[in-house]
């Protein structure tokens, strides 16, 4: 793991980041035991050991389902309410853009 050091909202911050599959995995599992998370992700337990010692590479859809798990997690921003707010803004934001593409797209169509 490596610590990402960052600057948001007038605030230094901290972020631990997996850089390796095996990183990234483990600490999407957290204390799940690999039966747990096998179950979760829908794949056999021996999946999640060779996805962690990287024998085999994991596919998307377990690297998304780790991804969200991680930023999922309370205290990734260290409790930083700032940026937790900062980020459920750009959600929200987003979501704005997206249904305004879509509104565009239906718009854009020759009647």
């Amino acid at each position: 793991m490596q610590l990402l050091h960052a600057s948001c909202c007038n605030r230094n911050v901290d972020i631990e980041f997996p850089q390796t599959q095996s990183a990234l995995v483990r600490m999407a599992r957290g204390s799940l035991s690999k039966t747990e998370f096998a179950r979760i992700l829908g794949v056999h337990r021996s999946s999640v050991s060779r996805y962690e010692s990287e024998v085999i590479g994991a596919p998307p859809k377990v690297i998304n389902h780790c991804l969200c798990a991680i930023v999922a997690r309370p205290g990734l921003v260290a409790g930083n309410t700032e940026i937790a707010g900062a980020l459920a803004s750009a959600r929200h934001l987003v979501g704005l853009l997206e249904r305004a593409a879509k509104q565009g797209q239906n718009t854009d169509e020759p009647s």
